[in-house]
């Protein structure tokens, strides 16, 4: 059974019960999205915030940034243009790293390099978390994607706001915003499982 088939026929057959007529044509335009996926290039930085933190403990955020570029045509029909979406550039991972670190630790101390050391790993599970899921994420892109249909715009200045339109349309699809819960949920998991194996061994070492 071809199930890519089977979504575009359902895409396509519900379209027809509530568009109109002269929108209905550019149906005919609908095509699956190719689509093609990337993670961003990452940074970490470290900061001492002037206010105490927890002494035994730093902390990470973590900026998750998901972009979708969408790659469209068109087409001249009676009345205006239908405008279709032929792939979709996503990009989707985690770009920016802040580690925070109690600024009673000096910098290349021994409770400095064990805290920077503990949190490092917190990035790292970041990172493998996204490789790790990197096909779920596709396929919910792709899936949104493949939901998006054909729009007919009467002039050729209503291009870009259909085009937003169907980005919107794209990141709110439910199977995409469930393929990112899941991987922040994953996420908290695997940093509970990280604290708790270490459990601030090396830290308690340097108070010896």
């Amino acid at each position: 059974m071809n199930c890519g088939g089977l979504k575009r026929f359902f895409w396509i057959f519900c379209a027809m019960l509530v568009l109109p007529g002269w929108a209905g044509n550019c149906l005919k335009y609908k095509v699956s999205p190719r689509v093609s996926l990337s993670v961003p290039e990452w940074k970490m930085q470290i900061v001492q915030p002037k206010e105490q933190m927890n002494f035994w403990h730093g902390n990470v955020l973590a900026t998750l940034v998901d972009n979708y570029e969408l790659i469209t045509d068109v087409e001249q029909v009676d009345g205006g243009y239908c405008v279709f979406l032929k792939k979709v550039k996503a990009q989707v991972g985690y770009k920016d790293f802040l580690v925070h670190i109690d600024s009673r630790h000096a910098p290349q101390t021994c409770g400095f390099d064990a805290i920077l050391d503990h949190e490092k790993k917190h990035v790292l599970a970041y990172l493998s978390l996204v490789d790790d899921m990197k096909e779920d994420v596709k396929e919910g892109v792709e899936d949104a994607a493949d939901s998006v249909m054909p729009a007919f715009v009467k002039n050729l200045a209503d291009i870009p706001s259909v085009i937003d339109s169907m980005n919107l349309d794209l990141r709110t699809h439910p199977n995409l915003i469930l393929v990112k819960q899941k991987l922040q949920a994953a996420q908290e998991i695997r940093n509970n499982q990280i604290d708790i194996k270490e459990n601030g061994a090396d830290l308690n070492e340097c108070a010896k």
